[in-house]
């Protein structure tokens, strides 16, 4: 099999790259096509440009910029990162083609029409895109979706910040500068003095882990233990950090209503979500559907997450709740079981286009 894989930018790769490395063991000729659309402004440094590209792709596939006179015409399959905002004539020809599920927007806003196969985390994922198409593609979605489980649970390489455990923070990034404003200036600042102590009192490490769009200030340098003010390019640097939590002296992973919650739970390590006031509910289409509500499912499961207000998260801190502990072994399966699917995510990409395209 001739696999494209085509990535537009660099952090896309941690949800191709088990794929990449299992279509490489398996003898398939692997091209990986770096669309360089020149990003401006936060993501700019995610940039898909060859000379970013960790250098172990280089020992899976051959690497191409877009439109490269190395590139084959055409493909046998074409396996897309994220399948929103696409230029579809920039895409590689392809008799097959697909795409990954790299977040909850990026999959509920597909169209179903033009995809031959679209590799979600596990069915329920499947059940719930199908639930905000149209009645026509309701048997498209059934027939096109393969449950494979999360791509970035695949990835190695824990990333040691401490011997203690860790604790890691996403900053906040509200939809408004007015919201924002409202919350970076008096809540967060109040949250993060009580993270803190919470920290200091449990012998925890605390990891600032900001990106270009959500920016370590002085108030977060302040607190923390080390920052990461941006993810090194095309590294799966927070599923590292939270593996790294989960094999050291366990972590809790604070965030905003953030796709990670999904990593920590594959990692095995409690997350806490927090809603800021005044932030209301993303308007898109996942208000459809109640397990990704505010409290709903993914982010609010009995023993491994939870969904608070800040002040609640900080009676919680004060109050020293047991957020390091690991995660119930029931409550954590029956979560892997319903949102991340089987486990070998990318053997089993693989294996769904070898058969598309026997």
């Amino acid at each position: 099999m001739r696999l494209a894989v085509y990535v537009r930018r660099l952090n896309q790769l941690r949800h191709v790259e088990a794929a990449v490395r299992e279509a490489s063991v398996r003898g398939h000729e692997v091209t990986l096509v770096l669309d360089d659309q020149g990003e401006v402004g936060p993501k700019a440094g995610e940039r898909a440009r060859l000379e970013y590209v960790p250098a172990r792709f280089a020992k899976w596939c051959q690497l191409v910029q877009h439109w490269s006179t190395a590139a084959p015409d055409y493909y046998d399959a074409l396996l897309v990162a994220a399948g929103l905002d696409l230029d579809w004539l920039r895409l590689p020809k392809a008799r097959t083609t697909s795409v990954i599920q790299g977040s909850v927007s990026d999959l509920l806003r597909l169209e179903p029409t033009r995809w031959d196969l679209v590799f979600c985390w596990s069915l329920w994922w499947a059940e719930a895109w199908a639930s905000v198409v149209s009645a026509p593609d309701h048997e498209r979605v059934a027939r096109i979706c393969r449950h494979v489980g999360l791509p970035v649970g695949d990835l190695d390489g824990p990333l040691r910040v401490s011997g203690l455990g860790t604790v890691v923070y996403l900053p906040f990034m509200g939809g408004s500068r007015l919201v924002r404003a409202r919350y970076v200036l008096w809540d967060q600042l109040r949250l993060l003095t009580a993270l803190r102590d919470y920290c200091d009192r449990h012998r925890a490490w605390l990891v600032v882990k900001s990106r270009a769009k959500t920016p370590a200030d002085a108030r977060l340098r302040g607190v923390a233990d080390t920052v990461i003010e941006a993810d090194e390019p095309g590294e799966p640097t927070l599923w590292r950090l939270l593996a790294s939590a989960a094999a050291g002296g366990g972590g809790l992973l604070v965030h905003h209503m953030s796709t990670g919650a999904a990593e920590a739970a594959a990692a095995g390590v409690q997350s806490l979500g927090i809603m800021p006031y005044g932030w209301d509910w993303p308007s898109d289409n996942r208000v459809q559907i109640p397990d990704l509500m505010p409290h709903g499912g993914f982010y609010h499961w009995r023993g491994l997450s939870q969904v608070v207000r800040p002040d609640a998260a900080r009676f919680l801190f004060s109050n020293d709740a047991d957020l390091l502990a690991r995660p119930l072994g029931g409550s954590l399966a029956a979560y892997r079981s319903k949102f991340l699917g089987p486990r070998g995510a990318g053997l089993n990409i693989v294996k769904a286009l070898e058969e598309a395209t026997a």
